[in-house]
């Protein structure tokens, strides 16, 4: 989770000149730390999300035991 941390703080930074929330973000250091976190573990559940549809997928592809494999 921290490795998306970092990468979303600098793109607030980099985007707050194009995006008003950000903006709004970056001029109260207070709520800034609060904002990332939140993002940061919004993304994570995402990516766990996403990764767990993928392997669930990849489950029904593979093939079925018989009662002779037994």
């Amino acid at each position: 989770m921290f490795a998306l941390h970092i990468p979303i703080y600098g793109v607030i930074g980099e985007w707050r000149g194009q995006v008003p929330a950000f903006a709004w973000l970056w001029d109260r250091p207070a709520a800034l730390p609060f904002a990332v976190a939140a993002l940061t573990t919004l993304m994570a559940l995402l990516l766990y999300g996403l990764s767990a549809g993928l392997s669930l997928a990849g489950a029904g592809r593979k093939e079925r035991k018989t009662h002779e494999d037994h």
